[in-house]
């Protein structure tokens, strides 16, 4: 199936649905540009991240004209031309980018699904700036449909144990299986389906990786009749570990007062797990601020510390507390929390 799209002179001829867009409704006058119809379909391909497809445009004007740029009518392309200038009874070849994996692409799942999209180019002609439009056409095979983009465990605590999760797959075509590799080797992947057919990607973190943001890559290639084929579809995984210890709340606001004034708060440590802990030391990066541990409100396994702070200066301040731990299992760590407070001008 295929598009034919040709200009005339004195209007503007279409096969199929193409129009035209000008910046000056009032003219009539169209450029003589011909884009070939077996360049407006570009037949039956596999889904693919990265497709480049290639339309070729020919000048029958008897003068220069210029294209400055290409646009489409979904977020799914990009072109590799940005300015092209094509002299009289010349032609230049316009190179997009089309993520077919993308939203322009059918939603269903479908082995074999269509894609169109319109192309736009900014044509400069005889001192006027116009937009065309062509549509895109094709087949697009797809090879499997995954239920989710992403995989996002959230934010865990230190002490997680090993946690999985399932993302369903639907084989699609000659499609036998799976294989899927992780970028990750605490981020374990793998492909699994029963006997009622139904398949998933089973996602499992390891317990044991350290404080911080983790992610990993699956690359998911679809078997087709018992090789492994050189589709891709990349599946990330993010998740944050929380530390094991930490404060109740990383900001202390102890409130506003006058200059020469004392203010107080509480700041509690605790473990999420409720193991016991040992706290090694503290300090403030201000002179100003005294800490302390209140023995009476704290636990082998929480302290509360007592925070006094004078009040130097006007406007708006902001105390560090920092603070070393030592855990149940002998490993240190470093956390910190903020301490606010505003000082105001002293009143007599």
């Amino acid at each position: 199936m295929g598009i034919a799209v040709f200009f005339v002179a004195a209007g503007l001829a279409v096969m199929g649905s193409g129009r035209l867009f000008s910046t000056n409704p009032s003219r009539t006058q169209v450029p003589n540009i011909v884009v070939s119809p077996a360049d407006l379909d570009f037949g039956v391909v596999w889904e693919n991240e990265r497709f480049v497809w290639t339309i070729e445009v020919e000048n029958r004007e008897p003068e220069t004209i210029e294209i400055d740029g290409v646009t489409t009518t979904c977020n799914c392309s990009s072109s590799d031309s940005n300015r092209i200038t094509i002299p009289a009874g010349r032609s230049e070849r316009i190179s997009l980018v089309l993520n077919l994996l993308s939203s322009c692409n059918s939603a269903q799942p479908e082995a074999l699904s269509t894609f169109q999209t319109m192309i736009r180019p900014r044509v400069h002609f005889n001192g006027e700036t116009k937009e065309l439009e062509w549509k895109l056409i094709g087949k697009v095979r797809r090879a499997m449909a995954v239920a989710s983009k992403r995989i996002d465990f959230g934010s865990i605590d230190g002490s997680y144990r090993a946690i999985s999760r399932n993302v369903p797959v639907l084989l699609l075509g000659d499609t036998a299986s799976v294989s899927v590799m992780s970028s990750n080797p605490s981020i374990i992947a793998k492909y699994q389906s029963n006997r009622t057919g139904h398949a998933s990607i089973d996602v499992t973190v390891e317990s044991g990786l350290p404080t911080g943001h983790h992610s990993a890559i699956l690359t998911l290639s679809p078997i087709l009749n018992g090789s492994t084929s050189k589709l891709v579809r990349r599946l990330p995984v993010e998740i944050d570990v929380l530390p094991e210890i930490q404060f109740d709340s990383h900001t202390a606001t102890i409130g506003a007062g006058e200059i020469g004034e004392k203010l107080t708060g509480l700041l509690t440590v605790r473990s999420v797990s409720r193991k016991p802990f040992t706290i090694l030391k503290w300090n403030t990066d201000s002179p100003e601020c005294v800490v302390t541990i209140n023995h009476a409100l704290s636990s082998n396994n929480n302290y509360t510390f007592h925070v006094e702070e004078l009040i130097a200066s006007i406007g708006n301040h902001v105390s560090k507390l920092i603070v070393q731990v030592l855990d149940s299992d002998g490993i240190a760590q470093t956390i910190e929390a903020d301490i606010r407070h505003y000082g105001i001008e002293s009143h007599p």
